[in-house]
């Protein structure tokens, strides 16, 4: 089981933050008159990423700095729900701007970038709540660099279902022509379940699709997500967005899609709360949630909520 939602988990990041950024890193940008804006919750630190280039009001982003020999090294996260495009300006010039995906492992150089009067202008994209860390490490080769702008998006394959659910340790077999949260399912077995959810359903790869590079993109989901394709595993999917590389594991004709997801006790805790000691499946001593009685809490939406998609990835 998960504890934290990711409210939560970015509330324990302000709480990180509030208590590391000022002694370890605001004290590195002492002396060098950067600023550092203090926020009631955490430390929205403005001193490496240049103060005349605000990243949002109230910041959109923050950001931690520190120094590993020559190599300057910047963790930006995003602090919204959404996708966020920004611009951010480092207070390093000469030097490459790498993009480090902590989730993948994949190191890149980054594919917009220019000198500017205080530094170096990055263009960064974020998912919903996402992060990188923004390295230099390198001489530049040039002054600037420029994606070019394109408007097309990527061609992708939807996957429909029909679905079929198992529920351990409660329905199996379940048929769910379209993806739906468990909360709203008639069954209370389904709505108040906790626990890992296996979803099954085929498709057929289009022609077109053959020999093609591509991503599975699950969409939205609650809590945490493992894929399979073919029985290729695909890893555990934790953040958004919900994505794996299906290139080795697409075939020609019919393809198996399997994908396990698990949520948080809350819901059971909830459901729980509605019946007779003796009826309960539960025992806490954790009696009230966000300020509520477990009676009183509303459910979670849990399970794949999709939509569910290949994604040409060219």
């Amino acid at each position: 089981m998960l504890g934290l939602s990711p409210g939560a988990g970015a509330e324990y990041l302000d709480h990180l933050l509030q208590r590391a950024v000022p002694g370890r890193v605001a004290g590195q940008l002492a002396g060098t008159g950067a600023e550092h804006a203090q926020q009631q919750r955490g430390q929205h630190v403005r001193g490496d990423i240049a103060a005349d280039q605000p990243v949002g009001h109230p910041p959109a982003q923050d950001f931690t700095h520190r120094r590993d020999g020559e190599a300057e090294i910047y963790f930006v996260r995003n602090r919204q729900p959404k996708a966020v495009r920004a611009k951010a300006v480092f207070r390093v010039t000469g030097r490459q701007p790498e993009l480090w995906d902590a989730v993948t492992g994949e190191i890149r150089d980054a594919a917009s970038w220019s000198m500017a009067e205080q530094g170096t202008e990055v263009d960064l994209s974020f998912a919903p709540h996402g992060s990188v860390f923004v390295v230099f490490r390198r001489p530049a080769p040039a002054q600037s660099a420029r994606m070019p702008a394109t408007t097309r998006e990527p061609e992708t394959f939807p996957i429909h279902g029909p679905w079929s659910v198992d529920f351990p340790g409660g329905p199996s077999d379940v048929a769910m022509p379209a993806l739906l949260s468990w909360t709203r399912h008639p069954n209370p077995e389904i709505r108040y379940f906790a626990g890992s959810a296996r979803y099954r359903t085929s498709f057929d790869l289009p022609d077109t699709w053959r020999q093609r590079k591509a991503r599975l993109d699950l969409g939205r989901l609650w809590a945490i997500g493992e894929a399979w394709l073919n029985g290729q595993p695909l890893g555990v999917l934790w953040t958004p967005p919900f994505e794996a590389d299906v290139t080795k594991a697409l075939r020609a004709g019919s393809n198996e899609l399997v994908v396990e997801v698990t949520n948080t006790w809350h819901n059971r805790l909830v459901g729980d709360a509605a019946l007779p000691a003796s009826q309960r499946r539960t025992k806490t001593n954790i009696t009230v949630s966000g300020g509520k009685s477990w009676k009183e809490s509303e459910l979670l939406e849990s399970g794949l909520f999709g939509p569910v998609r290949l994604v040409a990835a060219e």
